[in-house]
């Protein structure tokens, strides 16, 4: 400051020397100028009035390519998570999986096979038994021993075989499954972006949208000094809507980085909106925070703003 200082006397007591090529009559009212520019601190860059938004905004996509048969829902629809919002064709894959299915619920081959099995084994004990009183011979027991032992591994294979068709199946009905677009969260459907008999692209997925509002959250900007005070977890009061209508809030986040242009962070505070009475974009403004009473300062113009944390 004190530099500052010496700089600015010298120019105002060397003025009528110094050419400054500028517009003033009396270059010493120009030092003056700056002078106060430089010293005189900015107003403070807090953002105190900001917008409510949803707790979670989701444009629900297909998570398959196909022409939309079905269309469940509609624009201000009430869903729940996992709800059927609409199915792609799948005519196709449903006969396919009842194949399937047919395959993985037979057991004829694995009876037929376990029956031969018995049946070998049986053999070979007969067999053992004739050697043992000396009526068999060696070569008649080594052939009922392969025999049973063939017998083994066609059973197990025809075991094996049937546990493959009922993955096959689970498989594909998954793959019925993804032909079918279900909602991903609790909300309401704010709007349904095709029609029926429309082709849904890998370029181009998105099926509806649906939004969350038992639960409101808004972002303000404090400088620094505020935001050392405050703890994670905080109780907050906020001004809601044109009527300016308080509501308590929470603070869920701090952010840990400091914007060095403003000197601010971001803070975000969550609402509870359980009748969901309260509006998504409306004016929300901090009054209380942690104990701590909040300036009005700068309003901002949109929801969400690009600022850096």
């Amino acid at each position: 400051m004190k530099p500052l200082i010496a700089i600015a006397t010298f120019l105002h007591m060397n003025s009528t020397s110094i050419d400054f090529r500028l517009p003033f009559k009396k270059p010493g009212l120009f030092c003056l100028l700056i002078f106060s520019v430089v010293i005189i601190p900015a107003a403070s860059a807090q953002i105190t009035s900001t917008f409510t938004r949803p707790i979670e905004e989701c444009d629900v996509a297909a998570s398959e390519i196909g022409v939309i048969i079905e269309i469940l829902v509609k624009e201000g629809s009430k869903v729940r998570k996992g709800d059927l919002l609409g199915r792609l064709n799948d005519a196709s894959l449903k006969e396919t999986c009842r194949l399937a299915e047919l395959k993985a619920q037979s057991t004829a081959k694995v009876r037929a096979a376990e029956s031969i099995k018995k049946l070998k084994m049986t053999q070979l004990e007969n067999m053992k038994e004739l050697i043992e009183k000396g009526h068999g011979n060696q070569r008649e027991l080594d052939q009922a021993q392969l025999q049973f032992d063939s017998a083994q591994a066609d059973y197990e294979l025809y075991v094996q075989q049937q546990q493959e068709s009922q993955i096959e199946f689970e498989r594909i009905k998954a793959d019925l499954e993804q032909r079918k677009i279900r909602s991903p969260i609790d909300g309401i459907v704010t709007k349904v972006h095709k029609n029926r008999g429309e082709y849904i692209a890998s370029s181009d997925p998105i099926f509806c949208t649906v939004v969350s509002i038992n639960k409101l959250t808004t972002d303000f900007y404090l400088d620094v000094s505020t935001l050392e005070r405050i703890r994670e977890g905080a109780l907050a009061t906020v001004a809601v809507g044109t009527g300016g209508t308080k509501h308590s809030a929470k603070l869920v986040f701090r952010s840990p980085i400091i914007d060095p242009k403003s000197s601010t962070g971001r803070i975000t505070c969550e609402i509870d909106n359980p009748n969901e009475t309260i509006l998504s974009g409306v004016k929300c403004v901090l009054l209380e925070l942690d104990g701590i009473e909040i300036k009005p300062t700068t309003q901002l113009t949109s929801g969400r703003i690009g600022k850096p944390d």
